[in-house]
């Protein structure tokens, strides 16, 4: 009998073998499909097939990055400064847009009949002499065209013309843009300009009395001067504070107009009304008649 049972349970051992090595192959899936996003915080994990199964798993978890603008139009843009030229792409590890370093001798920027010998950029007599003529010329233009203009740095431009004795383009010096104005573009455009003014540091109205005093304080951004009216007058400071004594019953407005170096006005008010002072009660002392 046992002869019998022994090569029978030898047989399953040895079905059993294939089933054994396929289930040390089986995987299950981590997440519910791929491309799935699961946020914690400001991490989050992607799911995907990131080993040698066929099964879904986890990424790692990877934190946002900080929030970006782009810098230029759309993928591809195309911008010249001379023969050198820079286009708008995405060149880091965030999703915005950004224009490249500028790359001289762009051939999108110069070409041979353009008018200009571009010998920096290897047009000569021999390639170029419709650029470049029987004779090398005397000089080169540094920009573009006559009364171009560009910013070089937030507060200064310079000017595209004729400075010198040769008959060629350069650029101007550095020139301010002056106070309260900033660059952009090549041009200069005047800051943002606000005024405010307070009645003992309130914003108004406020009451006092008569004979009383009142401190009227005021600053304003990007002003080049002020003036009072109203209750008030002359020239102000651009910030500043005064101690007006008030001799009046009524109400007084104080009114101050400030300007910026483009003639833009800002203007700011701030009441105080005036009220009789209260009648002074003296008290006598009784007298007792005996």
């Amino acid at each position: 009998m046992i002869k019998k049972i022994f090569p029978i349970i030898l047989a399953g051992f040895l079905l059993a073998q294939p089933i054994f090595g396929l289930a040390e192959n089986l995987c299950w899936d981590e997440c519910p499909y791929e491309g799935y996003r699961q946020d914690s915080g400001d991490q989050y994990r992607i799911c995907g097939d990131y080993d040698s199964d066929y099964c879904l798993e986890w990424s790692n978890w990877q934190t946002d990055g900080p929030d970006c603008w782009d810098e230029c139009s759309y993928q591809g843009q195309h911008q010249c400064s001379g023969t050198s030229g820079k286009t708008c792409g995405n060149y880091d590890s965030d999703s915005c847009l950004e224009w490249s370093s500028l790359q001289n001798c762009d051939t999108q920027c110069y070409s041979c009949g353009d008018g200009t010998c571009d010998s920096q950029c290897g047009e000569t007599q021999s390639n170029c002499s419709q650029d470049c003529g029987s004779s090398p010329p005397a000089c080169w233009d540094e920009c573009s065209y006559d009364g171009k203009r560009e910013c070089t740095d937030s507060t200064h431009y310079r000017t595209c013309g004729n400075y010198d004795s040769d008959s060629c383009l350069e650029w101007s010096s550095s020139q301010s843009c002056g106070t309260g104005k900033t660059c952009q573009d090549g041009q200069c455009v005047a800051l943002s300009l606000s005024v405010d003014i307070k009645a003992n540091s309130s914003n108004g109205p406020i009451t006092l009395y008569y004979k009383d005093y009142v401190t009227i304080s005021w600053t304003s951004q990007n002003a080049v001067s002020c003036s009072a009216s109203g209750d008030w007058s002359g020239s102000k400071s651009t910030s500043g504070s005064q101690t007006i004594q008030l001799n009046s019953v009524k109400t007084y407005t104080f009114t101050l107009t400030c300007q910026n170096s483009s003639s833009q006005t800002s203007t700011d008010s701030v009441q105080v009304i005036v009220q009789p002072k209260p009648p002074t009660v003296i008290t006598k002392p009784a007298v007792v008649t005996l």
